[in-house]
């Protein structure tokens, strides 16, 4: 209970910011229209271009039969995905930054931040792709001890980094070195305090669960009123994502500036930070 309550603490305080600067939250909307062009892009010519006939067995002749330039595409399509999620991440946190540090940040100023971080944030793409890529390839081969010892890994290096992108924008350090200062800062600052991200996790979980509901009875009901339940839970659902995006950037943000000793100018209480991250 202590950890749900410290989340929803740290949460009304991010929010707080947040409301300061409502024009932020289309920045996960233009990341996941941004993405939705670039998969299209992508992937539409490559779908054309396939003899899906020919495709449609199974086994190895119908994978010889998917070309490499179809593989190609893929990874292609991943590292493009990484990066706009990446960049529009890094924009949110540049305009966290810039109300933390009392400025008056807009979707423009956001954006150039990110900008003129913009070779380094695509090295952290290439950087968190392949390591994906490496850790779903060896959990496609493992068995279940291997599987369980693999996510084990990827969460160990998903909150060890979780400050990279902060750390990119702010200080302005290349992608290597960022992931090495997330590191030290982690293992100096908050530790193996991970409760207040299981919070944020588990209030998201309980917030989506009335939406599944509502497009359930839609779903039940198979009527006008049926069809109107669903889409009002898919937009609701869009909108506490996309809110949970930036609410996650903000926090992300203050976190990081806790971690350096940064005296805010903004309402994310510095004192609510360092009772839900003690220092080791």
């Amino acid at each position: 209970m202590k950890t749900i309550h410290r989340s929803i603490e740290l949460m009304k305080q991010s929010w707080a910011v947040l409301k300061h600067d409502r024009e932020l939250i289309w920045l996960p909307v233009i990341s996941a229209l941004v993405a939705g062009i670039v998969a299209a892009i992508i992937l539409i010519p490559v779908g054309l271009s396939q003899d899906w006939d020919a495709v449609s067995g199974t086994g190895e002749s119908a994978s010889q039969q998917v070309g490499g330039g179809v593989y190609l595409a893929i990874a292609g399509l991943t590292l493009a995905l990484a990066f706009i999620s990446i960049f529009f991440r890094a924009a949110l946190v540049s305009g966290a930054h810039e109300r933390m540090m009392g400025g008056d940040p807009t979707v423009r100023s956001a954006i150039a931040g990110a900008l003129e971080r913009l070779p380094k944030l695509f090295g952290w793409a290439v950087i968190t792709t392949i390591v994906g890529s490496i850790l779903r390839a060896m959990e496609q081969r493992a068995g279940l001890l291997g599987r369980i010892v693999v996510n084990m890994v990827g969460m160990a290096w998903a909150v060890t980094t979780f400050l990279v992108i902060p750390v990119i924008v702010i200080e302005n350090s290349g992608a290597v070195d960022s992931t090495k200062r997330s590191v030290a800062l982690f293992r100096h600052t908050w530790g193996e305090n991970l409760s207040a991200q299981v919070g944020f996790g588990l209030i998201g979980f309980l917030a989506f669960i009335p939406i599944v509901i509502l497009a359930a009875i839609g779903a039940t009901i198979g009527t006008l009123i049926g069809f109107v339940l669903i889409a009002v839970a898919v937009v609701a659902g869009i909108a506490l994502i996309t809110v949970l995006s930036a609410l996650g950037a903000i926090f992300q943000t203050a976190l990081y500036h806790y971690a350096v000793g940064t005296e805010l100018a903004a309402e994310l209480d510095a004192t609510m930070l360092r009772d839900s991250f003690a220092r080791k």
